[in-house]
């Protein structure tokens, strides 16, 4: 994802909502206090790439725990991804940093559109921010 720090506030929202659904363990369309979070990222002029980085984070962290640990709830809300979004500002981590993070997710990153899903449950056919 490129650093779309400037962009019109309705294709910053639209690609976060887009983003956050696409995830595993997030819900499949994104509800009003989550286009409203992304609205106020917008507006504090979070560059893109960061607030991407930050769920990408939260997913590979989520994903790659030690197998005896407790299974973790589902992501209700973008809010889950605040801290980490402020994780990676101190952090410093720029745009490489998403790709790699996509890279190591890959496979599951996939999983969401899998076939296993049910029934209009897939990205393609789900309008997030509407």
């Amino acid at each position: 994802m490129e650093d779309k720090t400037f962009v019109s506030q309705d294709e910053f929202i639209d690609t976060v909502l887009e983003t956050y659904v696409s995830l595993p363990d997030t819900p499949k369309c994104a509800r009003r206090d989550d286009r409203y979070l992304a609205i106020k990222l917008h507006r504090q002029s979070i560059p893109l790439f960061q607030v991407k980085a930050a769920m990408l984070l939260a997913t590979l962290r989520r994903n790659f725990r030690e197998s005896e640990a407790e299974p973790l709830e589902p992501i209700r809300s973008l809010r889950y991804f605040v801290p980490l979004i402020e994780e990676i500002q101190r952090s410093g981590g720029g745009e490489f940093y998403v790709h790699y993070l996509e890279q190591k997710l890959n496979p599951v990153l996939e999983t969401k559109d899998s076939p296993a899903a049910p029934a209009g449950a897939s990205r393609g056919e789900l309008h997030p921010t509407k």
